[in-house]
């Protein structure tokens, strides 16, 4: 995870695919995300429990918690938020 800011249109990205998929639910970000660091990027949505709810009404998950455990899980094994979303998203 680099100290890049996320390029606006980058839609093939599993991370941006993630965030819009929660905006299509009524998540949005404040700041928006092209004004923030990717790492810090990061660990917002770790955080951001509307963004987990609103990923899990449009992916259909029963429950968004386990997701945002995992992923939190995921980053701290060495893991990168583009491969879990890659993974997970539908």
């Amino acid at each position: 995870m680099g100290d890049v800011k996320m390029a606006l249109g980058e839609s093939e990205n599993p991370l941006r695919k993630a965030m819009q998929r929660a905006a299509v639910a009524g998540w949005s970000m404040n700041p928006p995300e092209s004004e923030v660091a990717n790492d810090i990027l990061v660990l917002h949505l770790a955080i951001d429990s509307n963004f987990w709810q609103a990923l899990a009404a449009t992916e259909q998950w029963p429950e968004w918690e386990p997701h945002r455990q995992d992923f939190i899980d995921y980053l701290a094994d060495g893991g990168n938020a583009a491969s879990f979303f890659a993974h997970i998203l539908k």
